[in-house]
């Protein structure tokens, strides 16, 4: 009888603690990742206290663990990460991306995983967290502010993108740059109005030497309409 006692408690918690795939995609927008890109990208990820577990786990060494990039469709995923998966039973874990080449963002992810029961695959929630700010407000905040919700695609993966204003980290800086990147000259061509009026100017300079020079005939009639034009202004004076 104590032997079935035994066996019946040990099922109870292997079923209500098993492992779980938290997934995750990198999106750089901007162009596809490459084999380059995968090896200078990783992501880590850390298994904290809930708001109501304070010092629950404070002897127990903290869970983590790392994963990267695994094609080039900027697939990654945290395999076999422990979970409780009782009813309503929640689990908190952070993600924090990392990356040689790319400013990422979200940086700071925090990850809720509420248990469905034994046998029901556990629903997963994500929070946007910014630098500095804690994941759960003190209880003595009377306002405090609120984690925004990320929503996972359609394959049930978090995505990271990159910042819109520096989404590449440059390592040099060129100190002479060249005619063509500073100076007046890179000013023409940057602008579409400069470059449009020094055409057109280029154009009326060198159209008659041109027209001299391929087809002398017409150049010639063209001067004396224009001579004729001149004197025709003096006659009507």
């Amino acid at each position: 009888m104590n032997l079935v006692i035994l066996y019946l408690v040990i099922c109870q918690l292997v079923t209500s603690s098993l492992a779980f795939d938290i997934k995750g995609r990198l999106d750089l927008r901007l162009r596809n990742v490459t084999q380059h890109d995968i090896s200078r990208s990783y992501f880590t990820l850390y298994k904290i206290q809930g708001p109501n577990e304070q010092d629950k786990y404070s002897e127990l060494v903290p869970y983590s663990k790392s994963a990267t990039l695994q094609n080039t469709y900027g697939e990654f995923t945290f395999t076999d990460v422990p979970v409780d998966l009782g009813l309503n039973r929640t689990t908190y874990f952070t993600i924090n991306s990392h990356s040689t080449e790319f400013n990422l963002k979200p940086n700071r992810v925090l990850i809720k995983i509420t248990g469905n029961g034994s046998g029901q695959e556990p629903s997963l929630t994500a929070f946007e967290n910014k630098f500095g700010r804690e994941y759960f407000p003190s209880a003595d905040i009377a306002f405090p502010e609120t984690l925004k919700l990320l929503p996972l695609d359609t394959s049930g993966r978090l995505v990271i993108t990159t910042i819109n204003k520096q989404p590449f980290r440059r390592f040099m800086q060129i100190r002479n740059p060249g005619i063509f990147q500073s100076g007046p000259i890179a000013s023409i061509l940057t602008s579409k109005f400069k470059l449009a009026g020094v055409i057109t100017v280029l154009f009326l300079v060198l159209f008659p030497i041109m027209l001299e020079k391929f087809d002398p005939e017409t150049a010639k009639q063209m001067r004396q309409e224009k001579l004729q034009r001149e004197n025709a202004k003096y006659v009507s004076k």
